[in-house]
């Protein structure tokens, strides 16, 4: 990795304004009982179907990242890619205790993922853009992930909508 590069993660880790560990993973939990049902819904309208290879940008503690991989099922693939560590380990605990082989996680910036060019079926984010500084960069590399005539799903909010 060059020094850009590791610089990138850096200054990204110190952008990353959410509480990770037990306390995030809790907060993390509430909402995705919120919003899960609705998440899976859209996966499935956007063309998820088993056996995919799927990437999940900003993943957190994997509370998406394994719906994908039963959604997937056994012979599909999901990757979690999150630039905090606390995230991550929170994640593979939670595909540890429901036993998802079908699942791998990567410390990286949503910025610069360092996976191959066109490896994923689908690239999927939820509530991740809002929180970048350049979520337009993201989507490229998010779009770089993608194969030909592969699928982005993004569900995210608008903050300037709140400040109207």
């Amino acid at each position: 990795m060059s020094v850009d590069a590791v610089e990138e993660v850096a200054a990204e880790v110190d952008r990353y304004v959410l509480g990770t560990g037990e306390a995030g993973a809790d907060r993390l939990r509430i909402l995705h009982r919120a919003y899960g049902p609705g998440t899976r819904r859209f996966l499935g309208l956007a063309g998820l179907k088993p056996g995919m290879r799927v990437a999940d940008i900003g993943c957190g503690v994997g509370q998406v990242t394994v719906d994908l991989a039963e959604l997937v099922g056994v012979k599909g693939h999901v990757v979690g890619v999150d630039v905090s560590r606390a995230q991550l380990a929170e994640a593979h605990r939670l595909a540890h205790q429901l036993q998802l082989a079908n699942v791998s996680w990567v410390e990286a910036s949503a910025l610069s993922t360092r996976l191959p060019s066109g490896s994923f079926d689908l690239v999927y984010c939820r509530y991740l853009l809002l929180h970048l500084v350049e979520p337009e960069a993201a989507l490229g590399e998010m779009h770089r992930l993608l194969r030909p005539g592969g699928i982005l799903v993004c569900e995210d909010g608008d903050l300037d909508f709140c400040r109207k």
